[in-house]
């Protein structure tokens, strides 16, 4: 079924336009979206609700884990996540044990709301399925893709999940199933592993599903395996002694038959047999447990406990030497339970409850020894006060506190130290400021295209270390250090121990972090051998390099520091005034601060007056430092078309231009400039090949819309227009701004202006459910961002859901964010013309008056407002809102 609108669709849609077109209100809207110059985005495919819900009833026809009943409330997240990030599941072959717990982890990560994670790991799963079954995965990927296609709809991809949706499609046509099943054998065994992983409630479904594979693949070893696990599992609890063999132990023999040499299936039919008292058969099945699977955990426990029932201990302890400490320690927890309660061996309790304790005190398994050997000690000390092993015991269990005490005590005073470096540890950089992802696509880019001044890749390195510690990678982020300070000692030489002082910071906390205190000591050490060779002058305690990184940081990884990087690049250039990277840092930090204020695009107002901003000021002053600066000239020309300058700003193109072609900031900020004097072609040009060295640059996908926007909109100037050119130009557009939007998730402006176009196209509940998104993450927006977002929230219901009193709400609060911005004064133009035409029905609208007084108070006419509340008032006497706006106004006006 097509996703297109019909025929007839589109001719309605198509007239509806014609016909609107012509009434005044839209003639004035299209005035002010010119001088706004609105950014839109639209999805790949045109949706209407009908098309959505179609969509929506063929995806609940799939096999996936979203139409198979798991409900969030039957599952323990926290600990299904650690089971799946520890490799500790099911015992699989390697790549197809990745597959498949890729699929579940992704469903988790979907049910804790990290959408754009699910969707990683889903494609992770697709990959590693291809990599394991070759030309036979097709069949294999029916769970996947339908998980997919569900992803995508929750998302809102429409057109993605559509795709997918076709693939599983393809996949059925292509292998069709037997006359006496609906699913696949492959369906029915993800089922079961999905249901035998996510909750004990669902052991019965996987039995159910394991049998359903199992009858159409019978010699299947995974499908045997997860059988027999399942079984295994329901049958736990049964203890006591059998004559006739369970379901659960013939599986795990049929199991073991299919495949012989899995560890665990041995191990965990040695602890079945137990029950039927066939000790040698079970005693050679742990032998041969321990032949092939020596290092795996699964069954060195499942051993463990089959030793702890049968009395044999001292094989496993032997093996568990070579094993890692915790694994020791619970081995050595549970020999002592067992010789403590078991066998009463007092004596042998104590030392496996000290080796235990030894390992490490704080961890539970050390301090549950700590627990008993108190118990043990209290009860000698009872039956007789000068048992010297009690003595002994409890001083053994002091000491063990102490050092827990005494590595806290450590701990606390490295800490201390740390506190005291410069380092992005302890810049209050908080996560939550920032967009982790497109951070980390964007320093990858600058780290493999060179990009920015001297001594920037080895910045980037470092950025991107921070990045990774926040994502919980600490290995990578000390590599990339690593890196930084490779790259910082090729570029500076013998003057680079200055710009070391951070990034030792910051391996003195990733040191602290992963618990190397040592190793966390000796670069706190080094930072401080720098700091006595190089003493900072008494007029700073930093010094400029550090308030050059400082200042590079926050410029970097967010907006809401920007002020916080101008006060540090300000401290940087007065002490260092010829330094270029400090006077390029401060010059882009004020460029993009000047920008979030006053944004420069078609149609809006150029400055008449002749004094230049701050930012233009410091980009003159940092290209007299480095005038063969590409980046900095690109920037200057767009200050200086705001300026009106425009003979200086192509001349600057020019140069640009042969200096750094090839650099995507470059050809970015020149593109710009070319769309804002009608050039789009050549933007389009030039914007293109930038997005081939730096395909996920938000910035790019953005500015290629804007291009193909402005194009859409020059076709709808004429009368009449040809549809489908508007059409082809919107889709064009779309495709970049769907990708701005993947690629930066809090990309408020992409979001709403791709509401009203899904309003233009009727698809309400859609551009309702985008709003609803981007109110979401309003709170950690600038006012700028916010203003955005009211005034599209109130176009979208005055010109489509026609709700007049949500539309002034919208308007109202856009224009009270910021008066005198761009939409500011649009809103303000809205409420005019929304107060204006009432007045023209009723002049005894009080109402209207009130939004006259309002925005004329915003504009900071005082007097004209309280005129207009006054007629108000006379309108409706009794409204107290009315009487206290006039109240204040006259107090201001005395």
């Amino acid at each position: 079924m097509s996703c297109d609108i019909s025929d007839v669709q589109t001719e309605k849609y198509n007239s509806e336009v014609q016909r609107q077109s012509r009434g005044k209100e839209d003639e004035e809207k299209e005035e002010d979206d010119r001088r706004l110059n609105l950014k839109v985005i639209h999805p790949p495919t045109v949706y209407n609700s009908d098309a959505g819900e179609d969509l929506r009833s063929r995806l609940l026809e799939l096999q996936s884990r979203f139409t198979w009943d798991l409900k969030k409330e039957d599952l323990n997240l926290e600990d299904f996540r650690t089971e799946m990030q520890h490799d500790t599941a099911l015992g699989l072959e390697q790549q197809t044990y990745s597959a498949h717990s890729y699929g579940f982890l992704a469903y988790l990560r979907y049910l804790q709301g990290q959408l754009k994670e699910a969707d990683s790991l889903l494609s992770q799963s697709e990959k590693q399925t291809i990599q394991c079954f070759g030309e036979e995965s097709e069949r294999h990927l029916i769970v996947t893709y339908g998980d997919l296609a569900w992803l995508k709809y929750h998302t809102g991809d429409y057109t993605q999940s559509q795709t997918y949706w076709q693939r599983v499609q393809d996949i059925l046509v292509k292998c069709p199933v037997d006359s006496s099943t609906d699913l696949h054998p492959e369906v029915y065994g993800e089922k079961a592993w999905t249901y035998l992983k996510m909750s004990k409630s669902y052991y019965p479904k996987a039995i159910e599903c394991f049998c359903k594979a199992l009858k159409l693949q019978p010699d299947d070893c995974k499908l045997n395996k997860g059988y027999a696990i399942t079984l295994y599992r329901t049958e736990e609890d049964i203890t006591e002694t059998h004559i006739k063999e369970s379901p659960a132990t013939k599986q795990l023999r049929r199991a073991v038959e299919i495949n012989p040499e899995d560890g665990v299936l041995l191990s965990m039919l040695a602890l079945k047999l137990t029950i039927y008292q066939k000790h040698q058969e079970a005693a050679g099945l742990v032998e041969r447990a321990l032949e092939v699977g020596p290092e795996d955990t699964q069954v060195i426990r499942y051993v463990a406990k089959y030793l702890r029932k049968q009395e044999m201990f001292d094989e496993v302890l032997e093996k568990v030497e070579e094993e890692p400490n915790g694994m020791r320690q619970f081995v050595y927890r549970c020999y002592a339970e067992f010789c403590h309660y078991h066998s009463i061996q007092k004596e042998l309790a104590i030392k496996y409850y000290t080796k235990g304790l030894q390992i490490n005190p704080t961890t539970s398994e050390g301090r549950h020894c700590i627990k008993k050997l108190k118990l043990m000690a209290a009860r000698r000390h009872h039956n007789n006060p000068r048992d010297t092993v009690a003595w002994g015991i409890l001083g053994t269990v002091v000491k063990a506190e102490a050092q827990r005490f005494n590595m806290s005590d450590r701990c606390s005073a490295l800490s201390s130290h740390l506190q005291q470096l410069q380092s992005r540890f302890t810049w209050d950089l908080k996560k939550a400021d920032m967009d982790l992802e497109n951070l980390s696509t964007r320093l990858q880019d600058h780290i493999d295209l060179k990009l920015g001044q001297r001594g920037a890749v080895a910045r980037s390195y470092s950025f991107l270390a921070y990045v990774r510690y926040l994502q919980g990678r600490p290995k990578e982020a000390e590599s990339m250090l690593s890196k930084s300070e490779e790259k910082t000692r090729e570029c500076y030489g013998e003057e680079s121990e200055r710009r070391l002082i951070v990034t030792y910071g910051d391996l003195a906390w990733l040191k602290y972090h992963t618990g190397d205190y040592i190793q966390s000591q000796t670069y706190c050490q080094r930072v401080q051998d720098i700091l006595l060779k190089h003493p900072t002058g008494s007029t700073t305690d930093l010094h400029p390099e550090v308030f050059g990184e400082k200042g590079w940081t926050y410029l970097k990884f967010s907006r809401s520091y920007y002020q916080k990087a101008i006060s540090c690049f300000c401290k940087a250039v007065e002490l260092q005034p010829d330094d270029s990277e400090w006077n390029a840092g401060f010059a882009i930090t004020l460029y993009r601060t000047e920008s979030l204020s006053f944004p420069i695009t078609m149609g809006s107002e150029t400055s008449q007056e002749s004094e230049e901003s701050p930012a233009t000021k410091q980009l003159r002053r940092a290209l007299e430092v480095s005038p063969d600066d590409a980046v900095l000239m690109s920037m200057l020309v767009l200050k200086l078309v705001y300026y009106k300058k425009h003979h200086e700003a192509e001349s600057l193109v020019e140069k640009a231009l042969k200096l750094d072609p090839d650099n995507p900031h470059v050809t970015r900020y020149i593109a710009k400039y070319f769309r804002i004097q009608g050039d789009d072609v050549r933007s389009i040009d030039l914007l293109t090949e930038a997005l081939k060295k730096t395909s996920q640059s938000a910035f790019i996908h953005h500015q290629l819309a804007l291009c193909y926007t402005n194009k859409k909109r020059a076709e709808q100037r004429w009368k009449p227009y040809n549809n489908q050119k508007v059409k082809q130009w919107r889709h064009l557009a779309i495709e970049h701004l769907e990708d701005a939007v993947k690629i930066k998730g809090s990309f408020i402006l992409a979001m709403v202006n791709l509401a009203l176009l899904y309003a233009e196209e009727k698809n309400f509940s859609r551009a309702e459910e985008l709003f609803q998104q981007s109110s979401l993450i309003l709170s950690q927006s600038e006012k700028s961002s916010c203003q955005v977002f009211h005034q599209r929230y109130g176009d979208f219901h005055r010109y489509h859901t026609k709700k007049e009193d949500e539309a002034i709400n919208h308007y109202t609060q856009g224009l009270q964010l910021i008066p005198l911005a761009q939409e500011g004064k649009y809103c303000a133009r809205r409420l005019k013309q929304i107060a204006e035409r009432r007045l023209s029905k009723s002049e005894d609208d009080g109402g209207a008056y009130a939004l006259l007084g309002l925005v004329s108070k915003a504009e900071g006419d005082r007097k004209t407002a309280a005129e207009f509340y006054e007629k108000a008032l006379d309108c409706d006497e009794s409204n107290h809102s009315y009487l206290s706006e006039l109240y204040e106004l006259r107090v201001e006006l005395q």
